[in-house]
């Protein structure tokens, strides 16, 4: 039933026969991001996986963009209910957590062999995220059954009945899609389409942001180098989609990132890789471990949660997964800060 001031949920009878329906709550998805990410890291992994055993002059930028790219894509290209914003912030910070945790056992750069196998697996992931929907589409056609199913619309009191015929597979119930495009906010569905000043403007903020990452790589310690351009890449990823989750407004977001590339720039703040990766692990705090405060939470933090968009909707398993993803994190940045104070 859809009611004025509830959450749409589908009303389905199972088998057709006019029994008692099976309410299922609408789930999110945004294939686009997703398909993108596969397309993007198959690309990047098959490109990398080939280019690792050689000694091409082409070899170090592929291993440079499977170090950004590479694990996060194989990884977030399966999670196909992730906004834009934040399927990008993922897999920025698991390429970059991934490629930092590869190289502190060893002390130096990862063999090419191992390197290789690595991409090419990173591959076939990728491969099997932009396979599954297109298998899943065709066993439905094959062995789907029938069935009728019933959607009760509440309009000022009385109910409005559409029957639909959907297919079935198996013992699962119906679904409600919905395209997702923020992280949290208004519904972006509600407003009309961008147009053409809005996608320059767009576009000049983004060749900003680009040129304030190469900047503030330029300005670390050991100059304009591929690893960091790498980490500042990510680190602005990771700005933006921070600034998103808590004000998803995109001049808001283009103007905070902006603002903190060009005190980077200046040395104001810090932006090596430690400090990326404590930005990543503030990401997942705010985005998927953030709770709304109840009626029973301490004032101090109804203050701090006061002005700020209601926390995103997030299940218990991705949940329990960001958490685990946090310990991964701030493990790695335990062992680079305590690299960067013995070697300092």
């Amino acid at each position: 039933m859809i009611h004025a001031n509830r959450p749409p949920q589908w009303t389905g009878d199972r088998r057709g026969t006019g029994g008692p329906g099976v309410t299922v709550r609408p789930t999110v998805e945004n294939a686009h991001a997703a398909t993108a990410l596969a397309v993007l890291g198959l690309a990047v992994n098959v490109a990398a996986a080939l280019a690792a055993p050689g000694h091409t002059a082409v070899r170090e930028a592929f291993v440079l963009a499977f170090a950004g790219l590479g694990p996060g894509t194989a990884l977030v290209a399966h999670l196909r209910r992730l906004d834009a914003v934040t399927a990008v912030a993922l897999t920025g910070l698991t390429s970059l957590t991934v490629a930092v945790a590869g190289s502190l056992p060893a002390g130096r750069r990862v063999p090419s062999s191992v390197l290789a196998l690595v991409a090419a697996g990173c591959a076939l992931s990728c491969l099997v995220a932009l396979c599954r929907p297109l298998a899943v589409r065709l066993f439905a056609r094959i062995f789907a059954r029938v069935r009728t199913t019933r959607l009760h619309v509440m309009r000022s009191g009385q109910a409005l009945v559409v029957h639909s015929d959907v297919p079935r597979v198996g013992e699962n119930p119906p679904r409600l899609a919905v395209p997702a495009q923020r992280t949290s906010g208004p519904d972006a569905l509600t407003e009309g389409p961008t147009g053409w000043r809005t996608r320059l403007v767009d576009s000049a903020l983004l060749a900003g942001v680009l040129f304030g990452a190469f900047a503030g790589a330029d300005s670390t310690a050991k100059g304009l180098t591929g690893p960091a351009v790498v980490v500042s890449l990510v680190g602005s990823m990771l700005c933006y989609a921070l600034v998103w989750t808590l004000r998803p407004d995109r001049g808001i977001a283009f103007g905070t990132l902006l603002a903190f590339q060009g005190l980077a720039w200046l040395g104001l703040v810090p932006h090596g890789l430690a400090a990326v990766l404590g930005l990543g692990a503030a990401y997942l705090a705010l985005r998927f471990i953030r709770v709304n405060p109840g009626p029973t939470a301490p004032r101090w933090w109804q203050i701090i949660h006061s002005g700020l968009p209601p926390a995103p909707s997030v299940t218990r398993p991705a949940r329990y997964a960001a958490a685990g993803g946090l310990g991964v994190v701030l493990v790695v940045l335990g062992i680079v800060a305590v690299q960067a104070v013995v070697v300092g």
